[in-house]
């Protein structure tokens, strides 16, 4: 069972290294460096996202982030493929993919801030 604090350390660490997922990614793409992280089970957030409850009353939203992220997981798997067959990628998938991602760190962010407030008024 993980406890409140946990919980919200998992939520801020996760957010931390799907973030470092993104910068990878984009070296991937812009310097084609090494990337295979795309499965949206094997990275720390999704790892995370497998493994922990949703807070009570957050199950929308955790539902909701889990959807995105798969989401997001999904289209970088289609522009990794695009530049590893030498292709361009679409200027409009890439700013699909990056309004997804901008939309995944709200939520999240969102999720973080209300496990923090929820503490509080429970303490």
């Amino acid at each position: 069972r993980v406890d409140r604090r946990q919980r919200q350390m998992c939520i801020r660490d996760s957010i931390y290294w799907h973030q470092d997922w993104h910068m990878r990614l984009m070296a991937k793409l812009l310097f084609g460096r090494s990337f295979d992280d795309i499965d949206h089970h094997q990275c720390h957030f999704g790892r995370f996202l497998d493994k922990t409850p949703a807070p009570p009353g957050r199950e929308v939203e955790m539902a909701k982030i889990n959807q995105l992220h798969a989401k997001m997981h999904a289209m970088a798997e289609e522009m990794v493929i695009a530049a590893q067959k030498n292709k361009t990628i679409d200027e409009e998938q890439f700013d699909e993919f990056m309004e997804a991602q901008s939309l995944f760190f709200s939520l999240t962010s969102g999720l973080l801030r209300s496990a923090i407030e929820d503490s509080v008024k429970r303490a």
